[in-house]
């Protein structure tokens, strides 16, 4: 009888430490994934907000160079420069 009490009461307890177990890892995912989701927006959100300060940055740049294009006539000639010994 205490064989049979100790086995039911085993069987019973990894029962409950299987589901305790599981409900566990199913809320942990849960918590990650949401987690995860909300650092994905974040990133998203931030690589706009670069994007956006960048682009007026580049159009002034190829504005710029679209100017003064003409007057590279007018600079010196480059020459390589020479490495010290």
């Amino acid at each position: 009888m205490q064989a049979d009490l100790e086995k039911a009461f085993g069987d019973l307890a990894a029962k409950a430490l299987s589901a305790n177990n599981q409900s566990f890892l199913t809320l942990a995912k849960q918590e990650l994934g949401g987690q995860s989701n909300a650092a994905k927006q974040t990133l998203e959100a931030k690589e706009l907000a670069i994007k956006n300060m960048l682009d007026p940055l580049g159009a002034a740049l190829k504005a710029s160079t679209r100017r003064l294009r003409p007057w590279r006539r007018y600079a010196p000639a480059r020459t390589p420069k020479s490495r010290p010994s």
